[in-house]
């Protein structure tokens, strides 16, 4: 099982690993504390998923601007046999289908963004009249008391 980097703020995109407390070979179990971690805001600790064993720690301590969701240690956990967890290792890693992923979101944006484009221009033959939000607020609370 991959341990990847969690989003631990809500703005977080990004965090440095400050320092393992876990080694390799050491059996941990769900709930342990595994590393500090640095957001954009503070220093939070990192917790184990799962009981098992860590088997890679693959980001060194120290690490900086890891992207969230990267992997930054393999667990073994228990019924999972090796080749799984060395296969996903290399997969998460692989710069092939990040650039396949990446071409398809870019793809997906200019299908929205044209699409959006044709809509707008659709919609200009709207007969409402433009006004500000003070009057559309008051317009609403003089709909409500009468």
């Amino acid at each position: 099982m991959n341990i990847l980097l969690p989003a631990l703020s809500p703005t977080m995109e990004q965090g440095n690993l400050v320092k393992w407390l876990v080694k390799e070979g050491q059996q941990v179990n769900s709930g342990d504390i595994l590393a500090e971690i640095e957001t954009d805001k503070a220093t939070m600790e990192l917790e184990s998923p799962d009981d098992g064993i860590i088997q890679k720690i693959i980001v060194e301590e120290g690490a900086e601007n890891i992207s969230v969701n990267s992997p930054i240690a393999v667990l073994k956990v228990e019924g999972e046999d090796e080749d799984s967890s060395s296969n996903s290792i290399v997969e998460e890693k692989s710069p092939k289908s990040e650039v396949n992923i990446s071409n398809d979101i870019q793809s997906t944006s200019v299908n929205i963004s044209s699409i959006f484009n044709n809509q707008v221009a659709d919609d200009k033959n709207w007969n409402e009249k433009e006004i500000t939000m003070r009057e559309a607020l008051n317009k609403l609370l003089l709909r409500k008391w009468n």
